[in-house]
């Protein structure tokens, strides 16, 4: 029978043909895929092994001495290239499903991004931006090197140690400067008292211009007066009386007349007078009471700013668990009190009661006169009775007001005595000075003499040219000053600094926590000079002058012919890297010298803070005089501190805090006065160009690897062409050969 239809039959043949040509279409570009993805990781990862690799090859002798990585420029190719060549390259004989060809390498130890200036030291090859010569690459090592061992070394030698003594430096200071300021009110406070003692002076003398003893003479005269009185009325003239008797009554009454009189009148003259005078001199005598009322209040106010500011002091050590010796400042020499001042202006308020009193019973006596004078002569007994007992009221408040012309002196104290007493002190002080102490002189002169030794000159200048090239390339130009040989030290001065490093020591490490591990990075891996090397170049007066607990040192000297012997060699730069590093002086001794020199200022402080608790410095009355005598104590202890330093090697730090305090300790200290100093780096960076004789310019700290490898596309190139150009592929495809370009870039 014919089919209308076609025939289906063959149909599923077709079917099954073109869906396994699809499969394995898939299959083709899925293998070839796969093939790609693994050859791009076995090229990343070759490309991260070698450059691990040519990183791990840093210098031995850099990582050993300074703990730096960096890698030897001439070994970077070979270790790249052959790393590259184990990791790629296929072993003959077996079947690869992975034939990954390496068709080119680059590598690269610089960052074009980073900017050099041209150096002046045409004579140093051209630095690599990576190299370790670059500031910020250097220290980010050196910190990495000490972010465990720096914060233990700082809180054990430095946090611990100095934390002992910060709060006694801080009152020592608080003391300094209080004893300063108030030096000049101490001054004005007696010249005040003074000045009311010359008022009240003044007063007196009006007291003492009339005495009231005049007036004795009339009660004294009163009795012959009443009698003349009587006398006059019984003479009488009558009838039975002859001519010449009635001519000598005459005379007689004549004389009893003017007797009367000249008694009458002299008597009212002297009680008028005496208390006219005193009346009209009252207003002078309250004006200069008031005046020294005046004074004594301006001296009380001044008293009361010394009071204050001696109890603010002195209740520091009050408040604090930690004690000193007693108060800091003796308020008992310093500070009148209180009651001094209450009973001086009650006792000069009471002289011009007093005074206006004696006027009253000046003028009741007066009228106490008069009115015996107009007396009959009755009662004569009662009448002296009562003009005496008058006379004596005045006398003993005359009296009373002239002894409180003297209540200013016994109140204060003999002025004259206290006042030629604090001139004494002063004049003391001026002459008391630091410079007038032989042994400071001495030891001055000691370090002058060791900074002027030249020693080995040579290394120096080579390493002053490989600091000012590394100062150069990192863009530095200020450089430090080598010239600062000269330094002032004034132990106030001295005080105020060591006292702020003290008390402020755990906010100045963390403000300048980069150059704190920079600084323990110095002491971990530099050398110091050895202080006991001076010892057989330095004479003394007496051995024992040193020991712990003697004051004095006599006689320093220096035998410079044994000096040049023996700094010959211990000024090698390499004795005193760490110096070098903090002073940067290219003269041999001179960082010594200045070591030295700041070891001494920070004695000096400590000291001077010493010298407060000594019952000498305590016992003088003036603040300058208490403050030159704790200056003149700390000069001269400082002086013994340096004598044992460079005898032993150490010595305690304080009374306060007694911890052995080396050498090496009062350089981490000192490091912490130059914090900020950025050219130290290039210092540290000059040294070990120096010690290791390698150009830190050419130590390269980065490495930039890539490479180009290729596989064999096996099934259909024109598909992964495809791919790539939609972006599922990031390499190329050339021909039949798929190129893979891989970059690693790594940094210690």
């Amino acid at each position: 029978m014919k089919r209308i239809l076609p025939s289906e039959k063959g149909s599923v043949s077709i079917f099954l043909i073109i869906i396994t040509a699809a499969i394995f279409f898939f299959n083709a570009v899925l293998i070839d895929f796969a093939r790609v993805t693994a050859a791009k990781k076995q090229t990343e990862q070759a490309v991260r092994a070698a450059v691990r690799s040519v990183l791990s090859a840093y210098d031995i002798e850099l990582k050993e001495m300074y703990g730096l990585y960096g890698v030897n420029e001439e070994d970077i190719s070979s270790i790249y290239e052959e790393v590259l060549d184990k990791n790629l390259t296929t072993s003959p004989g077996y079947f690869q499903f992975v034939d990954v060809n390496l068709e080119n390498t680059m590598i690269s130890y610089s960052d074009e991004d980073i900017e050099i200036t041209a150096s002046e030291h045409e004579d140093i090859i051209d630095p690599l931006p990576n190299g370790l010569w670059n500031h910020a690459i250097f220290e980010r090592q050196m910190k990495e090197e000490m972010k465990y061992k720096a914060p233990i070394n700082l809180t054990i030698d430095v946090v611990n140690k100095l934390s002992k003594l910060s709060f006694s430096l801080e009152q020592g200071s608080k003391v300094t400067n209080t004893l300063e300021s108030i030096s000049n009110d101490y001054d004005d406070r007696w010249k005040k008292i003074k000045q009311a003692e010359k008022e009240q002076e003044k007063g007196t003398k009006i007291i003492n211009e009339k005495n009231p003893d005049t007036l004795l003479s009339i009660p004294a005269g009163y009795n012959q007066y009443i009698s003349n009185i009587k006398n006059l009325d019984s003479l009488v003239i009558d009838e039975t009386k002859s001519l010449e008797e009635i001519i000598a009554i005459e005379q007689q009454r004549k004389q009893l007349e003017e007797a009367i009189s000249i008694y009458k009148s002299e008597s009212m003259e002297k009680a008028e007078k005496l208390s006219e005078y005193y009346q009209s001199k009252q207003k002078a005598f309250n004006q200069t009471i008031d005046k020294a009322i005046a004074y004594i209040e301006e001296a009380e106010r001044l008293n009361n700013i010394i009071a204050k500011e001696i109890g603010e002091v002195n209740q520091i050590s009050i408040d604090s668990t930690e004690k000193t010796d007693g108060d800091l400042l003796n308020e008992k020499e310093l500070v009148i009190s209180e009651e001094v001042f209450s009973t001086m202006m009650n006792t000069l308020e009471k002289e011009k009661v007093d005074y206006q009193s004696f006027v009253s019973k000046l003028s009741t006596c007066e009228n106490i006169i008069n009115n015996a004078l107009q007396a009959n002569g009755n009662e004569v007994n009662k009448t002296i009775k009562k003009m005496n007992e008058a006379i004596e009221d005045i006398q003993k408040e005359r009296t009373t007001i002239i002894e409180y012309g003297t209540s200013i002196g016994k109140n204060f104290g003999n002025i004259n005595k206290t006042l030629d007493k604090v001139e004494k002190e002063k004049k003391d002080a001026d002459k008391k000075t630091p410079d007038n102490q032989p042994s400071y002189n001495q030891l001055l002169t000691l370090f002058d003499e060791i900074g002027d030794f030249q020693g080995k000159q040579e290394e120096y200048q080579l390493v002053d040219t490989y600091f000012d090239y590394y100062l150069d390339l990192n863009n530095k130009n200020n450089k430090a000053n080598k010239d600062n040989e000269n330094q002032n030290y004034d132990a106030k001065d001295a005080l105020g600094k060591v006292s702020k490093l003290f008390t402020d020591i755990e906010n100045i490490l963390e403000d300048f926590i980069d150059d704190a591990y920079v600084n323990e990075y110095v002491f971990e891996r530099f050398n110091h000079f050895d202080p006991t090397s001076l010892e057989q170049v330095i004479t003394y007066k007496k051995s024992d002058h040193i020991e712990e607990g003697d004051n004095k040192a006599e006689d320093i000297s220096i035998d410079k012919n044994h000096l040049t012997d023996t700094l010959g060699e211990l000024l090698s730069i390499q004795n005193q890297e760490i110096e070098y590093v903090i002073y940067g002086s290219d003269v041999p001794s001179g960082n010594i010298a200045k070591a030295f020199r700041d070891i001494f200022l920070i004695r000096l402080g400590i000291n001077t803070l010493e010298g407060f608790s000594d019952p000498k410095v305590r016992a003088a009355s003036h603040p300058l005089a208490i403050l030159i005598g704790a200056l003149i104590y700390g000069v001269t202890k400082s002086v013994v501190d340096m004598l044992k330093l460079i005898h032993d090697g150490e010595h305690t730090l304080s009374k306060y805090a007694k911890i052995p305090f080396t050498y090496k300790d009062y350089l981490r200290l000192i490091f912490l006065f130059h914090n900020g100093d950025d050219t130290k780096l290039s210092r540290i960076q000059a040294l070990i160009h120096f010690n290791t004789d390698k150009n830190l310019t050419r130590v390269p700290t980065y490495i930039d690897g890539e490479i180009t490898t290729s596989i064999n596309l096996w099934f259909i190139p024109g598909v992964m062409r495809a791919l790539n150009i939609i972006g599922v592929l990031d390499g190329t495809v050339e021909g039949n050969r798929y190129r893979i370009t891989r970059r690693a870039v790594m940094a210690y």
